[in-house]
């Protein structure tokens, strides 16, 4: 399939809104699921060591909103979880795989009620993966303060559903 069509077919179904080809550093930017994501061809340690820093700074945050807002929720019988995930084939992992195809790291909000969990939310922060015989990478365009913000507002948002329900 012609890489354009390809595009103007996705962009048709609503997949992806923009993309924009920089052929010097061979990264695509792509917006998925509404997040922005940058593909990336050429990865190295300077890529791994730029990942394991957002990754660890993803966890500093996710600590501190989680902190933030667990009294809030707590006055509602309600515990919520906010933490960094990394995965490999679907199974837990450290941040030494990164670079491995089929691992993924994300962000994932939810809440524990009743001793069940219920997720909310998933950002993603890093994805590995083989096509056609090559890893490809696929990193979060967001910054930290972005991330922080969009934890931050969707905290809220789960805060005033379950008030809202409690009436």
């Amino acid at each position: 399939m012609h890489l354009s069509f390809f595009f103007a077919r996705c962009q048709a179904n609503g997949l992806y809104e923009t993309r924009k080809f920089d052929k010097i550093y061979g990264q695509i930017e792509l917006i998925l699921r509404g997040e922005i994501l940058k593909q990336i061809v050429q990865i190295d340690n300077v890529l791994k060591e730029q990942i394991i820093t957002l990754e660890n700074n993803c966890e500093a945050i996710c600590n501190e909103l989680e902190r933030k807002y667990q009294q809030e929720f707590r006055r509602f019988c309600h515990k919520i979880v906010i933490e960094l995930i990394r995965i490999k084939n679907g199974q837990p992992t450290t941040n030494q795989d990164l670079l491995e195809a089929d691992y993924e790291s994300f962000i994932e909000i939810g809440v524990e009620y009743d001793g069940e969990y219920y997720p909310n939310s998933y950002i993603p922060i890093w994805k590995c993966k083989m096509e056609w015989f090559q890893k490809i990478g696929y990193l979060t365009r967001r910054t930290i303060p972005q991330l922080e913000k969009m934890i931050s507002a969707i905290a809220g948002e789960m805060l005033e559903d379950i008030i809202e329900n409690e009436k």
